[in-house]
This record gives C-alpha cells, structure tokens and sequence, in this order.
C-alpha cells in the first residue's frame, strides 16, 4: 500500500472516532443500528410469511397437480421457510453481538 493511501486510510479512520466521540455521533451510530435492526426484522419476517403464504395457497387452492408434485413443492417450501428462519437467527445472533461491543 503506497503511503498517500496509508495516511488517507489513518485519517479517514481518526475523524471517525472523533466523531463518534460526540454526542452526535453517538447519535448517529445509535440511529443506524437501530434503522438496520428494523430492517432485519422486516426482510426477515417478510420472508417467512410470503413462504408460509404460498404453501398455504397450495395446499388449498392449486387444483390439477399430482400428489407427487404437491409433495416436492411443499418440501421446497417448508426448506425455503427452514432457511429463512435459519437467517433470522444468524442476523439477530450478530446482530446482539454487535450491539453488546
């Protein structure tokens, strides 16, 4: 890394700090945690209601498919909501880490 970037790095990362020193850069930091935790919950919610949303549909509404085909879509499904659950602890686990630093 050349020095010029170096020292831009270095400075770029002391006026951080400085101004999360501040009360308003406290501020700062606390409202963007707390808009991307809403966000997570909002991604992560939305996602599991659509799945569970369109199993729903096609355990009752989709007529003309085999059992067969109703069966391996359901599973797809029940993976897709299993992911998304999976996710949401991944994000509300770091994201807890993150706000206990």
């Amino acid at each position: 890394m050349r020095v010029s970037r170096m020292l831009a790095v270095v400075a770029i990362g002391a006026g951080v700090a400085a101004l999360l020193r501040t009360p308003r850069g406290r501020r700062i930091a606390r409202e963007i945690t707390d808009n991307a935790a809403h966000w997570r919950d909002i991604w992560t919610d939305t996602a599991s209601d659509k799945l569970s949303q369109v199993k729903d549909t096609l355990s009752r509404e989709v007529n003309g498919l085999s059992n067969d085909a109703r069966q391996r879509i359901n599973r797809i499904l029940e993976e897709g909501e299993e992911a998304a659950t999976d996710l949401k602890k991944k994000v509300v686990k770091a994201s807890n880490h993150h706000q206990g630093n």
